[in-house]
């Protein structure tokens, strides 16, 4: 049977997508646009943050391929939602599951 890799890179974009947007939401400065400072924006970006969506997008990507999710012209929409859902979900599950790890045997004040 063989891979088509268009789900790996087609999720790798909708991470990059998924990324940059929620990056510019939580930076861009409530302020009028003349007073930002785009270079001082772009100094706080996160790389880790990033870099780990991005894998995240590679691991959605590969399982959609290797169960031989094919994107199309026709479905390409649905399916760049349809991974940016499930990088969101996976990375969520992560954050969560990371926290718990995090703070098990700590005393809530």
């Amino acid at each position: 049977m063989a891979v088509d890799y268009s789900a790996v890179i087609y999720s790798v974009l909708a991470s990059i997508a998924y990324g940059a947007l929620f990056y510019l939401k939580a930076e861009f400065p409530d302020v009028a646009y003349d007073n930002i400072d785009l270079k001082d924006i772009l100094e706080r970006f996160d790389y880790k943050k990033f870099l780990a969506t991005l894998i995240v997008g590679i691991l959605v990507g590969v399982v959609s391929a290797w169960q031989g999710d094919v994107v199309t012209p026709e479905n390409f929409q649905i399916k760049m939602a349809i991974y940016a859902t499930y990088i969101i979900t996976v990375e969520n599950v992560l954050k969560i599951i990371g926290r718990y790890l995090n703070n098990r045997g700590k005393v809530k004040e």
